[in-house]
């Protein structure tokens, strides 16, 4: 009996001695509840990635998600549901929800920014096209940005494609930014959390004149954005050029504009291509001859240096005017483009300037 009790005695002394506490939690003597030190220190902001925040970290991550959240507050689509993000790409839907925006959800830019100019689906203009630092001229699109229609060779086929320039000498077209200042408004936001203290907002920002554009704010820089009227309108928008790439993809949107464009070129295009193949079959065998009557290299690069020049000029001669004509149909469509453009801008304008 004495032996019992002793073994019940130590048996008691050896738990009590084994408990293990740990920061929040108590584990031994058959409990397993928090202790009141760990959650009087808890955060409402804990996440589960990552250790309980402190006072001024959970302060300083309720910051950043009140920032990420006042960004999708102001969005288009928060504030006007039955618009969708890629309602975006239509100017006629933008012009709709301009219509019923708050002078309120105008936001400018404070800085100059990076902006990925993206006026249709899976569209970035300038990774497609050759960049010039060259004046643009003798083309029907450089008030656009567009400059010489360039031939594009691959495939077993020739492609028809217009390279970047400058509109005006002392201005560079920068793609991929928007200067200090532009005014629009955000149409949509897409909040990254990547954990409490790294939130990113994806952007949809759409300016004054109609203009697409994807930024991205982070919450460790300060924001791209103030709540305030314009200081200024553009006189003109900023970028316009639009390909025969661009004008397709916008029409699978339902823009018919650009599907009428875009079919009218695929048919210039198909002509274009019909002149052009007797003229190439001809310049290949020239080249095959000149292989063959040639005695040396050098005689053979020298031929094939006369058979590209004359041919250069036989096919302008030919088949130019298709091109041409390529090119004054993509400019129709983004003078008509450009028009409801500025229209949407005057109209914007007008209502701000009732705003008191």
């Amino acid at each position: 009996m004495k032996t019992r009790v002793l073994v019940a005695v130590l048996a008691v002394s050896f738990a009590q001695a084994c408990t293990l506490r740990l920061p929040g939690l108590v584990i031994g003597a058959g409990s397993t509840t928090s202790s009141a030190r760990s959650t009087s220190a808890a955060s409402p902001l804990s996440t589960d990635d990552g250790p309980t925040l402190d006072p001024a970290a959970a302060k300083e991550a309720a910051d950043i998600d009140a920032r990420a959240k006042r960004l999708q507050a102001l969005a288009v689509v928060s504030k006007q549901p039955t618009f969708t993000a890629d309602d975006s790409y239509s100017l006629e839907k933008v012009a709709q929800a301009f219509a019923k925006v708050d002078p309120a959800q105008v936001v400018v830019l404070t800085k100059k920014s990076w902006a990925r100019w993206t006026p249709a689906p899976g569209v970035d203009v300038e990774s497609k096209r050759y960049k010039g630092d060259f004046l643009c001229k003798d083309s029907p699109l450089a008030p656009f940005g567009g400059g010489y229609l360039r031939e594009e060779s691959g495939f077993g086929s020739i492609r028809l494609e217009h390279d970047l320039c400058r509109r005006v000498e002392s201005e560079p077209i920068d793609y991929s930014h928007l200067p200090e200042g532009t005014a629009g408004v955000i149409w949509s936001a897409e909040v990254e959390k990547r954990n409490a203290r790294d939130v990113r907002s994806k952007l949809v920002f759409v300016t004054l004149d109609g203009g697409r554009y994807e930024m991205e704010e982070v919450h460790w820089e300060p924001s791209l954005f103030d709540q305030k009227r314009p200081a200024a309108f553009p006189k003109d928008s900023v970028h316009a050029f639009l390909g025969r790439y661009e004008l397709e993809k916008l029409g699978g949107v339902g823009d018919a504009g650009a599907k009428a464009a875009a079919q009218k070129l695929e048919t210039i295009k198909k002509t274009w291509d019909a002149c052009m193949s007797p003229v190439l079959d001809k310049e290949e065998a020239e080249y095959a001859q000149n292989a063959a009557t040639s005695v040396t290299l050098s005689q053979r690069d020298g031929k094939n240096a006369l058979t590209a020049k004359k041919f250069a000029k036989l096919r302008e001669e030919t088949c130019g005017a298709h091109k041409v004509k390529y090119s004054q149909t993509i400019a129709a469509s983004l003078t008509e483009r450009q028009s409801v453009r500025m229209k949407l801008l005057a109209e914007n304008q007008a209502r701000l300037a009732k705003t008191p």
